[in-house]
């Protein structure tokens, strides 16, 4: 259930009962016990930002971040993004923040899926009936019903935690995430419209902006390790307002290193940042690789649960190299290795129509989580 409206609360009280403060945590109180009641505090608490609120909770963890996405209101599609990342960088301390719903058939909708998969929030929909676009839903839910979450709530890179990314020109909103064993950036360019003070609302300044260039990092993402000898891989994929793929990308870098990426009005980039990994393999040759997880999804590094590098054997011929990638979901495992796998295997079986890109050092593995289980393994020997 949303309980809409609570800052109205903040505006009631008299001196006589200990004010505004009281009255308001009095109203929280009953509205929790009413809603872990009926609902089992199954709640989103929305227009709820006054600090009397959010001091308040104890038995209900989520609160909208932002205004609502209107999806006939123009000057709001791109301000949305801006509002819920911002937000989150003091909401999330206190509350689970909620980015809203969006319509998955819209001119901005792989703009705000983007978004959604990178937050680390709810991902929901209010599409009309028989208004949907498969290819938005399948970027962001698995076959059961579950999505890939993120294991926090999206915040502002540091890089421009003070940049007005809405209005200045030039900047890109860029924000990060973590997976079990990945980092995960997005960056979007929503310059040309933002809140109006004298209009109360969001207007459009500029219907026509400018292209931004945006730089991502390993180091964007403040809890990877921080080791300034490890090698990440990094895969981005740039997608279009609407919600096509518009182009892929891959690069190896230390951590302060990255890639300049350009974004188009209303772009959006993603990306997967994960440790390569190095072994010596029974030949003398280092084997690289790295784990981007499930290929169809946005998120796709959030399919993966576990990873390590396997070693068995003594020096010499004796040796195996091998890797182990814990996953969930359904669909094809996608991974960087420097040399083709000796075998593949999925749970006990051995591995069915999994590849090997030579040129492009790809290694695809099809697989299905066993039914009753909640993930399966995916070993790989070089």
């Amino acid at each position: 259930v949303k309980v809409d409206g609570q800052a109205a609360a903040t505006m009631m009280g008299q001196p006589s009962n200990e004010g505004s403060a009281n009255a308001t945590r009095r109203l929280v109180k009953a509205m929790e016990a009413s809603v872990t009641r009926h609902f089992g505090s199954h709640c989103i608490n929305c227009m709820c930002h006054p600090i009397e609120c959010l001091y308040s909770y104890s038995e209900t963890a989520v609160a909208r971040a932002s205004d609502d996405f209107w999806p006939r209101h123009t000057g709001s599609w791109t301000t949305h993004i801006a509002n819920v990342t911002y937000n989150s960088l003091f909401l999330g301390e206190i509350v689970q923040p909620d980015w809203d719903m969006f319509w998955s058939k819209h001119s901005v909708a792989g703009l705000h899926a983007a978004a959604r998969a990178v937050g680390g929030t709810a991902v929901y929909v209010s599409d009309r009936p028989w208004e949907h676009d498969p290819r938005v839903l399948k970027r962001l839910v698995l076959p059961d019903g579950s999505v890939l979450r993120c294991r926090q709530h999206a915040r502002p890179t540091a890089d421009c935690l003070f940049q007005d990314v809405c209005r200045d020109r030039d900047s890109a909103c860029k924000i990060w995430n973590v997976n079990a064993c990945s980092g995960v950036l997005a960056a979007f360019n929503i310059q040309g419209a933002g809140w109006d003070r004298a209009r109360r609302m969001t207007v459009v300044h500029d219907a026509s902006p400018q292209r931004v260039l945006v730089h991502l990092r390993p180091s964007d993402v403040d809890d990877l390790p921080a080791d300034p000898s490890l090698t990440w891989a990094m895969r981005l994929c740039v997608w279009r307002p609407d919600g096509p793929l518009k182009e892929v990308k891959r690069c190896f870098v230390l951590r302060h290193d990255g890639i300049w990426v350009q974004l188009a009005s209303r772009e959006s980039v993603t990306a997967t940042v994960s440790r390569v990994h190095t072994a010596e393999a029974t030949s003398g040759n280092n084997v690289q690789w790295a784990a981007f997880g499930l290929e169809e999804l946005i998120n796709s590094g959030g399919a993966v649960l576990a990873e390590q590098a396997v070693m068995a054997g003594g020096e010499g011929s004796g040796r195996t190299v091998g890797a182990q990638v814990r996953v969930r979901g359904q669909g094809t495992l996608l991974m960087f290795a420097s040399t083709e796998p000796a075998t593949v295997r999925v749970g006990d079986e051995v591995a069915e129509g999994w590849s090997y890109d030579a040129e492009d050092m790809y290694l695809r593995v099809p697989y299905q989580v066993p039914k009753g289980a909640e993930d399966v393994e995916v070993a790989i020997t070089f």
